[in-house]
């Protein structure tokens, strides 16, 4: 096989400067940053069930923001739509999950429902940042 020595270097200045490499690099220092906008989502809640990232305050320290938008469905229920958008080395990065409440599940479990969602969504960041070693999945019954 005959190989082309630019071709060859600029590999390996690609492999050299691998995004993945400085995220996971990023990830031995410091969990996900994680901020949430979201009016009636209960944090504390979210905290709780999801406790491998951290919160931050302020937008511009996030690696990711996470954008919740509520709707009313026709049948009663509510729409939670999550916003997925990585920023700085995760930047171009974006997702949305929607989690759809009935209009006779409980307070508890609607907001059970839409903490699944949000952590679902978190797990691809998780595992392109090298950060997914710190997740449990359950797949349950399946």
């Amino acid at each position: 096989m005959l190989r082309h020595p630019l071709l060859s270097s600029l590999l390996l200045s690609v492999a050299l400067a691998s995004p993945a490499q400085i995220c996971a690099q990023a990830a031995e220092q410091t969990p996900l940053r994680v901020y949430i906008d979201c009016g009636r989502c209960d944090f504390d809640h979210l905290r709780r069930e999801v406790p491998v990232v951290d919160y931050v305050r302020d937008p511009a320290d996030a690696d990711v923001h996470v954008l919740v938008t509520l709707e009313g469905t026709g049948a009663g229920g509510d729409a939670f739509t999550f916003h997925f958008l990585g920023m700085g080395p995760l930047a171009g990065r974006a997702d949305t999950l929607q989690y759809v409440s009935q209009q006779a599940q409980t307070a508890d479990e609607v907001r059970d429902g839409y903490t699944r969602t949000f952590g679902l969504g978190l797990v691809r960041y998780l595992a392109y940042t090298g950060r997914e070693a710190s997740v449990e999945l359950d797949f349950g019954d399946v």
